[in-house]
């Protein structure tokens, strides 16, 4: 990246959230921006950018806001997938991914019970902010 671009946050996370062992451990692979293909096996986890801005003070600094969906079978699988994601995301200090993402820390500002109003599918909502700069 150039000095000066913004990173892409989003791939970041993903890259982030598929690589740590305890999210990995119940979603495998399982991590989408946005909604999965039809017929996704569930667990997964699907997140989408809900706000954010950025900071232009120093360097680009983006100060992204991301619902992160934690889809189970059950209520208690959705509540595992839920800690996993907030275990992971309490976990993040200055990582450096492959995406050209530094990832500086992240906040969990709300988790939510959410089942799909369609068909009742069992879901938590975890709210968080995350930090992060292109990397050097």
């Amino acid at each position: 990246m150039a000095e000066g671009d913004f990173p892409d946050t989003e791939a970041g996370m993903k890259a982030f959230l598929k690589a740590d062992a305890g999210v990995s451990a119940l979603v495998g692979s399982r991590v989408f921006f946005g909604s999965p293909k039809q017929g996704a096996t569930l667990p997964y986890i699907a997140f989408a950018r809900i706000g954010g801005g950025d900071d232009t003070s120093e360097a680009p600094i983006d100060n992204a806001v991301l619902n992160l969906s934690c889809w189970g079978r059950s209520k208690e699988e959705a509540f595992s997938v839920a800690n996993a994601a907030r275990k992971a995301l309490h976990n993040i200090r200055r990582r450096t991914l492959a995406s050209g993402v530094d990832l500086h820390g992240a906040i969990v500002d709300t988790v939510l019970w959410s089942p799909d109003p369609q068909d009742d599918t069992p879901r938590y909502i975890v709210t968080t902010r995350v930090t992060a700069t292109a990397a050097a």
